[in-house]
């Protein structure tokens, strides 16, 4: 069975076997091709959510560390619910952009609730035939602010 189906399939059953399918799953997304491809930069905060139900999937530990902070638990919930406080999907979300594999979105984004600016880039990937937006943003707010004061 696929491991995301194995996530969905059993995910009102027993915890432990809920958290072993998304150790099991987090091993996938280490594999060498994503590691090249969503390799972990800096202090960025990256994520992979699915493009049909806004669920997040994963996320590396600065994020985790930053939800962690404000005591915002993540697993199970949606993108727009744990990230924005939002009760339905961002106004600017990039899904309906995320069309080709190869394409990325570059983007900025000045979260309120984190009180952060981010420089985002977000990308598709297809894996199991599921289409999973990964999202790398970069915190840019000291930036920012160093423009606004000789603004």
């Amino acid at each position: 069975m696929a491991i995301i189906e194995s996530i969905t399939k059993r995910f009102f059953t027993n915890r432990k076997e809920i958290d072993l399918a998304f150790a099991q799953l987090e091993n996938k997304m280490a594999s060498e091709f994503m590691k090249a491809k969503f390799a972990e930069v800096n202090d960025s905060v990256k994520y992979i959510a699915d493009i049909d139900s806004y669920e997040l999937l994963w996320m590396n530990e600065t994020l985790k560390a930053m939800l962690i902070e404000r005591n915002i638990e993540w697993k199970g919930k949606r993108c727009f619910e744990v990230l924005q406080d939002l009760p339905v999907p961002c106004e600017f979300c990039t899904n309906s952009q995320l069309i080709d594999e190869g394409k990325v979105i570059t983007w900025t984004h000045n979260n309120e609730k984190l009180g952060k600016v981010f420089l985002v880039r977000d990308f598709l990937v297809k894996i199991e035939g599921r289409q999973l937006r990964f999202e790398n943003a970069i915190d840019i707010t000291n930036q920012v602010k160093t423009i606004q004061s000789y603004g």
